[in-house]
């Protein structure tokens, strides 16, 4: 009781276990918000919820990457506010030394600017070590859009899209419960090419200037050797 606020990021749902003491509550998804509650009665009761919570001018609901912001208000009618992760505790820079591109993750920063770019094959729509290399002035290559939807579609890359794909290893064509926006398709339809490629158009990589798409693999080599990369990290 003597504290001024909860802050709730992973799961949101702990946001529940604090209503009670009728203080400030800060929930912060960073990912599809339903994790703990998948049971249609516990994502229904969680869902209320949140919206007494939205309700009350004192909380603030959010996300930090656009993909789960309209995420919940798919399921919610929530518009929630926009709170990208600032990650600037890496506390280095870009500084090219090597000419290999990277492909695989490397978890020390000082690695990582030392490469003239690293080419993503993105697992998630939100991916945490994405925000901390572009704020390292990194440049990034990326899948377009129309071709992240195609391998999507056909060889299921994306493979944390959803919790049916995280926890059971399977390809939803339906929520487990109905979202309030019925003009838009389902954001767990992972069989209809169209509803993929509306909700990834969501993903991080997809909202930040200055990331370098390519439209396949002979694309992908051929921006490779084309690219200044270093005029790209000026401009970031």
């Amino acid at each position: 009781m003597n504290v001024d606020a909860f802050v709730c990021f992973h799961p949101v749902s702990m946001c529940e276990l604090y209503m009670p003491f009728n203080r400030s509550v800060i929930i912060i998804s960073s990912t599809r918000y339903e994790l703990s509650r998948f049971e249609p009665q516990q994502w229904n009761k969680l869902n209320e919820n949140l919206k007494k919570n939205s309700q009350d001018p004192k909380n603030i609901i959010a996300a930090n990457n656009l993909y789960d912001a309209e995420y919940i208000r798919y399921f919610t009618g929530i518009n929630v506010t926009l709170l990208p992760s600032f990650c600037n505790y890496t506390n280095t820079d870009y500084n090219p030394t090597r000419e290999e591109f990277l492909l695989v993750p490397i978890h020390k920063y000082s690695d990582l600017t030392n490469h003239p770019a690293i080419i993503h094959i993105p697992y998630r729509v939100s991916i945490m070590s994405l925000f901390e290399q572009y704020r390292m002035n990194i440049p990034l290559l990326v899948p377009s859009l129309d071709l992240l939807t195609k391998w999507h579609y056909e060889y299921s890359v994306v493979n944390e899209k959803t919790w049916d794909q995280i926890l059971n290893g399977i390809r939803s064509k339906i929520s487990r419960i109905k979202g309030i926006l019925t003009n838009v398709l389902d954001p767990n339809n992972d069989l209809n090419c169209i509803s993929i490629r509306y909700w990834l158009n969501f993903s991080d990589f997809y909202q930040w200037p200055h990331i370098i798409y390519y439209e396949s693999i002979d694309d992908l080599i051929e921006k490779l050797i084309s690219t200044d990369f270093r005029m790209i990290s000026k401009k970031k």
